[in-house]
């Protein structure tokens, strides 16, 4: 069976411009990359967050600090932003009560497609290996011992590493000058 390629002429504007259709056999999905679910990534914090100063629901940026790869291409960027959200905060207190902080990540977001974030780890702590979803908890317990001690707010230093794993099947467009994993453009 032979490919024939289509092409279909769209006039906008006055100007005309030729748009070739897929061939036959080809992908439905040419200029689509599909991200599995459970795709590991490694992204940044873009600022501090502090016990003191956070807020239930405030929003932060985050930044990946690692390419994602699939089937050898770059098909999202180091570098692409994204946000996390403060789900509790509480300020330190007198008699050594320590300051909490408990943040989550949301989505990264590439093309205009945001991609759902989950199974939020500090450091390189093994991504995908924590079974539990939700937030991560920035706190500690310091004994009592008197009321004059005091267990000191809580800090995520702006650039602190962490990783994560994507939520869901997620497809987002591709660009064309996409460059294979490991190959720079000129």
């Amino acid at each position: 069976m032979a490919a024939y390629a289509a092409v279909i002429s769209v006039s906008i504007g006055g100007a005309a411009a030729q748009v070739s259709a897929p061939q036959a056999g080809e992908a439905a999905v040419a200029g689509i990359v599909r991200l599995p679910a459970l795709t590991p990534v490694e992204f940044e914090f873009a600022g501090a967050l502090n016990s003191k100063t956070s807020k239930i629901d405030d929003m932060f940026p985050i930044r990946l600090t690692a390419p994602i790869v699939i089937d050898g291409v770059i098909a999202v960027p180091a570098g692409t932003t994204g946000e996390g959200q403060v789900v509790h905060a509480a300020k330190a207190g007198g008699a050594g009560k320590a300051g909490e902080l408990i943040v989550t990540v949301r989505y990264l977001e590439h093309r205009g497609v945001r991609i759902p974030l989950r199974r939020f780890r500090m450091g390189g702590l093994g991504i995908g290996t924590d079974r539990r979803d939700g937030a991560l908890g920035v706190s500690m317990v310091i004994p009592f011992s008197g009321f004059l001690m005091r267990g000191g707010e809580k800090t995520i230093e702006a650039g602190a590493r962490a990783n994560a794993i994507i939520a869901t099947d997620i497809e987002i467009p591709t660009a064309p000058e996409a460059a294979p994993a490991g190959e720079t453009q000129s």
